[in-house]
């Protein structure tokens, strides 16, 4: 349950970070394309807003302590990033996590087991869309049919780590331990 938590703290974040260097790289003759990206942006900000909203005292201090899920740098970023893109970016959800608090005694987390259920289904099912349209945007550009400011080296990489939160996910709907193994593979 914890675990499933802070996954989605940390990777749901940069999977929307991953749509926003996606969008902000398409001309903007590529309307589709750069409204695809937008959608993924706003389902992971989502999906991150939701998971904020149930992890408050609920995570390892570790995490809390860790500057993994954002630093002091995190907010002034993404404004400059916003205003030199033009795509939003709520730092609010950046504000909320920096205010977590760690994990603090026995919890009981059953009433949440349904919640976090449905979150890892979502985000194995936008993880699928994601991966889906990287490897697109790949084979477009391969192809010469699309025009991208950001490298295929990039996309790849972008794509290997969808792929590994995918792959957590997975492992942690079925009740295991995520394995060493998939970071290996990043």
């Amino acid at each position: 349950m914890i675990l499933s938590i802070e996954t989605h703290l940390f990777f749901a974040r940069i999977m929307k970070e991953h749509a926003l260097f996606l969008e902000a790289g398409f001309p903007c003759k590529e309307e589709e394309w750069i409204k695809r990206a937008d959608w993924f942006r706003e389902q992971f900000e989502n999906l991150l807003r939701d998971t904020l909203s149930i992890s408050d005292g609920r995570i390892n201090r570790c995490v809390t302590e860790s500057n993994e899920l954002v630093t002091k740098f995190t907010i002034p970023a993404e404004k400059r990033t916003a205003d030199l893109s033009g795509v939003p970016i709520d730092s609010e959800l950046s504000a909320a996590a920096q205010n977590l608090r760690p994990l603090s005694g026995r919890q009981d987390f059953r009433r949440m087991v349904p919640f976090v259920h449905r979150l890892n289904e979502r985000a194995f099912r936008l993880l699928n869309g994601l991966i889906d349209f990287k490897e697109n945007i790949l084979k477009e550009v391969g192809n010469c049919k699309l025009f991208t400011t950001n490298y295929p080296l990039l996309i790849k990489h972008i794509l290997r780590e969808a792929k590994l939160y995918r792959a957590t996910i997975e492992e942690l709907m079925q009740n295991k331990h995520p394995s060493y193994k998939n970071l290996r593979k990043t």
